[in-house]
């Protein structure tokens, strides 16, 4: 599978459970609608800054730098994210193995 393809599905893939494991119950819909919200002004937005950057003449080098940094932003959000998710999903069974309601 080629590298861009397999990058866009595995943010994809990532991002939705990670989404869902993070927002509390009442607020999930919204958090993983705004989750996917963003990805898709990003696919919206980075062709139009390539098509700018070509077009003042960027060197190769300097538009693969660019074209990472949203790679890079949200690799370090996913991880982000995860982290927060093991904690809240820790807490819960936690939660569940000792008996007590959160309600």
């Amino acid at each position: 599978m080629p590298a861009h393809v397999e990058g866009r599905y595995l943010d994809t893939l990532a991002a939705n459970p990670l989404a869902t494991a993070l927002y509390p119950t009442p607020l999930r819909a919204t958090g993983v609608g705004w989750c996917l919200g963003v990805g898709r002004a990003g696919s919206i937005v980075g062709p139009l800054v390539a098509a700018q950057l070509i077009a003042h003449q960027v060197s190769n080098e300097a538009l693969f730098r660019v074209a990472a940094l949203p790679a890079v932003s949200a690799s370090l959000v996913l991880i982000v994210m995860a982290s927060l998710g093991a904690r809240r999903l820790g807490l819960a069974a936690a939660t569940l193995r000792d008996g007590k309601s959160s309600a």
